[in-house]
C-alpha cells in the first residue's frame, strides 16, 4: 500500500523524506539576477520545505492547528492563504538570493516553489491558461496532465515525475475535509476547491493508476440570456423557459456528464427564487451548486449529506422545515424519495438533475431507485407517483467540441383513467432542419399551475408557444409512452 494511504501528509514529513543540504550561497557572492548554477529548482524546493519545516516546529501548540488549516487552505486555493505563502516564499528567495531557471509550467520562481511545496504542482498551470474560462476540465491520469482547451491538444508537454507525486497531491486535497476518506476500500472521492472547482479522485483498485479530474464551471452565475448568446438555446425559447422557471412546476434536468445540467439548473433557480422564500438545497458529500454564493441575500438552507445516516436525518429535517421548494443537485435513491415528498408536501417547484438523456425511461428508473431504498413498496404505485409529481423535463446534450445544447423540453403526463405514463415533447431540436421545432401541447394541469404561480409570464409563454408551433411545427411523433408498462 502506498504511504499516502497509511498516514496524513504534512509538509514537514515530506521534507524529512527527501533531505537536502541547503547550499551556502554566501561563499561565492553572485550579482543579483545572475543564475546560480550550483542550485537546481528541485534543490530550491527542498530548501523552501526545510524553511517551513523549521518554522512549523517552532510553533506553540495552540498555533499548530491554525498553521495546519492555513496549509490546507493554500492547497485548495484560498486567496488569503495563498497570498501568505507567496509572500513568505518571495521573502525567502530574496533573503537567500536564489535566482534560477523556472520550469516552463510556472510563470515565476515564487509560483513554482509555492506549487511544489504547498500547491498542486504543475496542474496549477490550468488555472493560469489564457483560455481557462473556456475550459471545462483538466485531468491527471497516472503522471500525465491533460487540459480540455477548445482547439488545443489535450496532453500537456509536462507531467509529474512519479506516481508518488500524484499520490501526494491526492492526500493534500483529501485533507481539506475531515470527513473525506479515500482508500482501497473506498477508492473514489469528490471534493470542492476554494474557487468552486469540483474535484473527482479515483485510485486503485477502481482504476489501474490514480486519476484526478478537475471540473470548471465556465458560467458561475448563468442566465437564460447567456445561454441564448452561447447558442445553448434559441432566443425564441427564452420566454417559454423563463415562464416554466418562474412557475412552481416540478422539473428535472436530464443529460450525461458534462452536458450542462448544473449550469441550466442555476439559471432556472435564479428565476424561480423570490424574495422572502426559503429554499432547501440538498447535496451529497460536497456542495456542488453553491447557490448561496450566487445569491448571498437569499434564504437558502444548504444541506450536505456525508453518510447514509445523514440522509435519514436530512429527510426528517426537510419535512419539518418551513421551506417553499427543494433543489436536489443529483437524483439517486434516497434523493428520489425526498424529491417526491417535497413535491407532495411543499408548494411544488422541486428541482433536480438526473444522469440520463432518455426521458421516456426516467419515470420507471426513478421508481426503481425508490424501491432500492424501500423494497416493500410496489413498482406500479411508485411509477404513478413519479408521474404525478414530475411536470417538466429539460434534456441537455454536449456537442463535439464541448458546446452545450438544450435538446428538448418535455412534459410528463399521467392518464388518470388508464394510468398510462407518457412523455410529450414541447420543444425539440431537429437535426435535419438545424432548428428547433414546437408543439403547442402543454396539458391543462401544467397550464393551470403556471397561471396560478406566474400568470404574466405564463400568458407570454402560451402565446409564444402557439405562434412558434404554427411557424415551426414539430415533425413526426411528439409523444412516447414510458418504457415501463403500468398494469391496468
Amino acid at each position: 500500500m502506498s504511504k499516502w494511504l497509511e498516514k496524513n501528509y504534512s509538509v514537514a514529513d515530506h521534507a524529512m523524506q527527501s533531505p537536502v543540504t541547503k547550499p551556502n550561497l554566501n561563499e561565492n557572492p553572485t550579482p543579483k539576477r545572475q543564475l546560480l548554477p550550483a542550485i537546481t529548482f528541485q534543490a530550491a524546493c527542498e530548501a523552501v520545505k526545510k524553511y517551513f519545516k523549521d518554522k512549523h516546529a517552532a510553533l506553540k501548540e495552540e498555533d499548530l492547528k491554525k498553521w495546519q488549516n492555513l496549509q490546507h487552505d493554500a492547497v485548495l486555493g484560498n486567496p488569503s492563504a495563498v497570498s501568505f505563502f507567496l509572500e513568505e516564499i518571495e521573502s525567502f528567495i530574496q533573503r537567500e538570493r536564489i535566482f534560477l531557471e523556472v520550469p516552463k509550467s510556472y510563470a515565476s520562481l515564487t509560483e513554482g516553489l509555492f506549487q511544489e511545496t504547498f500547491g498542486l504542482g504543475i496542474i496549477s498551470a490550468w488555472w493560469k491558461h489564457p483560455k481557462f474560462n473556456q475550459s471545462q476540465s483538466a485531468r491527471i491520469i497516472g503522471t500525465n496532465v491533460y487540459f480540455d482547451i477548445p482547439g488545443e491538444k489535450a496532453l500537456q508537454p509536462y507531467g509529474y515525475d512519479s506516481l508518488l507525486d500524484v499520490e501526494t497531491i491526492i492526500e493534500k486535497i483529501r485533507m481539506k475535509d475531515e470527513f473525506a476518506n479515500i482508500s482501497k476500500f473506498k477508492p473514489k472521492l469528490e471534493i470542492d476547491m476554494a474557487d468552486g472547482t469540483r474535484v473527482m479522485i479515483m485510485i486503485p483498485p477502481r482504476v489501474r493508476q490514480p486519476v484526478i479530474v478537475f471540473r470548471n464551471y465556465t458560467l458561475p452565475r448563468p442566465t437564460l440570456e447567456q445561454l441564448a448568446r452561447n447558442q445553448t438555446m434559441s432566443w425564441d425559447m427564452v420566454p417559454i423557459t423563463e415562464a416554466i422557471a418562474r412557475a412552481m412546476v416540478n422539473l428535472a434536468i436530464l443529460g450525461k456528464v458534462r452536458s450542462g445540467k448544473s449550469t441550466l439548473l442555476k439559471a432556472l433557480f435564479a428565476l424561480r427564487y423570490r424574495e422572502g422564500q426559503v429554499a432547501v438545497n440538498i447535496e451529497r458529500t460536497h456542495a456542488e451548486l453553491r447557490l448561496i454564493e450566487s445569491h448571498p441575500d437569499a434564504q437558502i438552507i444548504e444541506m450536505i449529506a456525508k453518510t447514509e445516516e445523514d440522509y435519514e436525518e436530512i429527510f426528517d429535517q426537510v419535512l419539518r422545515s418551513d421551506y417553499h421548494f427543494c433543489v436536489i443537485s443529483e437524483l439517486r435513491s434516497l434523493e428520489a424519495e425526498i424529491y417526491n415528498v417535497s413535491s407532495e408536501r411543499g408548494e411544488g417547484g422541486s428541482m433536480t438533475s438526473y444522469h440520463t438523456d432518455r426521458v421516456k425511461n426516467m419515470p420507471g428508473q426513478i421508481a426503481r431507485l425508490i424501491l432500492q431504498r424501500y423494497p416493500s413498496r410496489k413498482y406500479e404505485e411508485e411509477l404513478i407517483r413519479v408521474a404525478e409529481n414530475l411536470n417538466i423535463v429539460f434534456v441537455m446534450r454536449e456537442l463535439p467540441g464541448g458546446a452545450k445544447r438544450l435538446d428538448k423540453i418535455c412534459e410528463i403526463q399521467l392518464d388518470s383513467y388508464s394510468l398510462e405514463v407518457s412523455v410529450h415533447d414541447i420543444i425539440r431540436w431537429d437535426s435535419k432542419l438545424n432548428d428547433y421545432t414546437y408543439n403547442n401541447g402543454l396539458s391543462e394541469r401544467t397550464k393551470k399551475k403556471m397561471i396560478e404561480t406566474a400568470p404574466e409570464h405564463a400568458e407570454i409563454a402560451f402565446n409564444a408557444l402557439k405562434r412558434l408551433a404554427g411557424e415551426k411545427p414539430m415533425i413526426g411523433d411528439c409523444v412516447e409512452v414510458a418504457l415501463s408498462h403500468v398494469r391496468k
